[in-house]
């Protein structure tokens, strides 16, 4: 709820002019988890990558509906075609799979429906995926442990990685903040290429009407370059590119995302992300390595 503060005058006696008046306190806003049921939500995200020095990029458009599950939800998630990918390429089976997620009554991310139906799912199509790599045991060794290694997470970095492309349109609803104040955390994470820690911040940077803007940074620790790359190493056989950059280009040192947080259902309308590379002292800021936006279409 919004917190209401009222502004007191002083008058002093000895000079009868009036003293300063005390800063306002700062804007406390709860942002509620309240998502419309059985009402079908339609996304757009648009990723640019950068691959040889040419920028990639790929269109996904998302189909969101919510349903009560208990005192929760389940929301469920499917995707339609991405542009010049044809029907029968692997990845595209993997992407186009429907996804079905339980979420607690604020929106935090708890588990799937029928994780083992899903994963059977994906075990045939990375077997395609394997086949399409032919005699190079060296790539299907590597595919088929960072298969294992994915579903071998804990429950909430592999629920995390499952729903990449929708946890943004969950992240901040049911919480509560002051406008201007930051929150900051340090963490560790279990992903395909190793544990890692990182140091993360978010700002509630203002109001608009009924929306609500907030600001994240993630950063790898220091010190996470190396130890990522010597698991990659380890666990997998391969050395990292040294054009791929930091970890595989799988885990920037730093990514900064923007939210546009609808104050009545709590979820976000528009997120974008930058994945990017720090600067080394002297040198010219290097072009974002990736950027990500999804955006809530009408």
């Amino acid at each position: 709820m919004v917190l209401a503060t009222a502004l007191a005058t002083q008058i002093s006696p000895a000079t009868s002019q009036a003293a300063p008046a005390p800063s306002p306190a700062p804007r406390s806003v709860a942002i509620p988890f309240d998502p419309p049921l059985g009402r079908m939500l339609a996304y757009r995200m648009t990723s640019v990558e950068m691959r040889g020095g040419q920028p990639q990029t790929m269109t996904l458009e998302m189909r969101i509906v919510f349903r009560r599950d208990g005192a929760g939800y389940v929301m469920t998630t499917t995707y339609d075609l991405p542009p010049g990918l044809p029907r029968g390429h692997p990845m595209v089976a993997v992407l186009m799979r429907p996804l079905e997620l339980r979420l607690d009554a604020d929106g935090a991310i708890v588990g799937m429906v029928d994780e083992p139906a899903y994963w059977a799912g994906i075990d045939a199509i990375m077997d395609d995926i394997i086949r399409s790599l032919g005699a190079d045991t060296r790539a299907t060794g590597a595919v088929r442990a960072a298969f294992r290694a994915m579903r071998d997470m804990p429950d909430e970095d592999r629920l995390g990685t499952i729903a990449r492309n929708v946890f943004p349109l969950v992240e901040y609803g049911g919480i509560e903040m002051a406008v201007g104040e930051t929150r900051e955390e340090a963490f560790e994470s279990e992903t395909p290429l190793g544990p890692v820690a990182q140091e993360a911040a978010v700002t509630l940077e203002g109001i608009d009407g009924d929306t609500a803007r907030l600001r994240s940074v993630a950063r790898l620790a220091p010190g996470q370059i190396e130890r990522v790359t010597r698991h990659i190493q380890e666990r997998y056989g391969v050395t990292p590119r040294p054009e791929a950059g930091d970890a595989a280009s799988q885990l920037p040192p730093e990514r900064v995302g923007t939210y546009r947080v609808s104050l009545r259902t709590g979820l976000t309308e528009r997120y974008s992300q930058t994945v990017s590379t720090p600067a080394r002292p002297g040198a010219a800021p290097a072009p974002p390595r990736q950027t990500r936006t999804i955006v809530r279409i009408p």
